[in-house]
């Protein structure tokens, strides 16, 4: 199978600055007595000091809207995160919406939208959804007109730089904030040794036939990883891992991770990490050890993104500023245990951080989606007729 690529061009700081800026008169406009309830806008790269004194415009815009309704994932320290920014701005109620995953959110949302309901005002959650899901429904306003704080625009403070962070084609719509490292394979190190894995084929090796837990395909989460070793080990050896080895399918994700924790199972393939993340803060997993393997890691992370028709839309731009900020990711990075793609908040899982000098595929850019739904399919026709 041929290689794809899964990173994007560039563009220019300059170039997204000038796309983003807005008139100084809509600003004075937005905020005349009597002018509709409408969000503020904000001209990105003005005049020093300008900035702050939009920055004050709109926290008094969200204050009197009053609230913000955050999409998050399910896990512990989002609730915490969002109480972060309640005290950052008080009179600014964050009310956390938790999912488990896009297949859960996606119909709430849709169901809400076609009975005139709106909701949800920013959503801080794993990008594959936001764009699989939800982009072609129409329910996101774009992002990059709404960030206009020279601390969130500057390049250098991201990795990859601020272009660089954008998981849509077009980068408008959807923010990656997160840089984290998934390295998909983990073992139990009281039953298996880690010399016992000196490269990604050794995972194949019939010893371990019938001793891999492995993420069920029917969850979806399994999807990511297996698309990125598509591209670079075959199906071929899919195949050998898949159904050769005769791994465990575990459909639920707590499951699963239990399953290797525990024991049952001295090796775990496509384990999600913020359940695994639960087990350790409670100290009963430090023996489960995840293996680095260069070829098949990969990065990817949360994003932020701003639905349309929001009931809170100033306070929805305060949050998605705010959180791009380094004071928000520290805030958010601290209490998730996920670390930040801004370089100046400090690394708080070394587990999932970046390697200096290694360059990561990313297979939740939207440009790349369709690999996992080809791993879908390969998966579903490779495992038909398996319960």
């Amino acid at each position: 199978m041929a290689h794809v690529s899964l990173t994007g061009p560039q563009v220019t700081r300059r170039a997204a600055l000038k796309a983003g800026g807005l008139a100084g008169a809509a600003l004075a406009a937005a905020c005349a007595p009597g002018a509709s309830p409408q969000e503020v806008p904000f001209a990105a790269g003005g005049p020093a000091g300008e900035w702050q004194a939009q920055w004050e415009s709109l926290i008094a815009a969200a204050k009197r809207e009053g609230k913000v309704v955050v999409q998050t994932p399910v896990g512990a320290g989002f609730r915490e995160a969002l109480e972060a920014f309640a005290k950052a701005f008080p009179g600014v109620e964050p009310e956390q919406q938790a999912f488990a995953d896009s297949a859960t959110y996606t119909p709430k949302i849709l169901e809400e939208r076609k009975a005139g309901i709106y909701t949800f005002d920013v959503a801080a959650t794993p990008g594959v959804g936001v764009l699989r899901n939800l982009k072609p429904e129409g329910v996101w306003d774009p992002l990059r007109p709404l960030l206009f704080r020279p601390d969130v625009l500057e390049d250098q403070v991201w990795a990859d730089g601020f272009e660089g962070r954008w998981s849509d084609t077009a980068k408008e719509l959807a923010f990656a904030f997160q840089r984290i490292i998934t390295r998909p394979v983990y073992i139990n190190t009281n039953l298996v040794k880690e010399a016992e894995f000196r490269t990604l084929d050794d995972l194949v090796d019939p010893k371990w036939r019938g001793k891999i837990a492995v993420g069920d395909i029917r969850q979806g989460y399994v999807r990511t990883p297996v698309s990125v070793l598509r591209q670079i080990k075959g199906d071929t050896f899919v195949k050998k891992l898949m159904v050769d080895q005769q791994p465990e399918f575990i459909r639920d994700r707590r499951q699963l991770v239990e399953a290797l924790v525990r024991g049952r199972q001295p090796i775990g393939y496509g384990l999600h990490p913020r359940v695994l993340q639960e087990f350790r803060e409670q100290g009963v997993a430090g023996h489960v050890k995840n293996l680095a393997f260069v070829e098949t890691d990969y990065t990817g992370g949360d994003v932020v993104a701003v639905f349309n028709r929001a009931p809170h839309p100033n306070a929805a731009k305060l949050f998605a500023n705010w959180l791009l900020t380094k004071e928000g990711g520290i805030a958010w990075s601290t209490n998730t245990k996920a670390n930040s793609a801004r370089l100046d908040v400090p690394i708080v899982d070394e587990e999932t951080a970046a390697r200096p000098g290694v360059s990561y595929q990313d297979p939740t850019r939207e440009a790349v989606l369709h690999l996992q739904d080809d791993a879908d399919k390969f998966l579903n026709d490779l495992l038909a007729g398996r319960s």
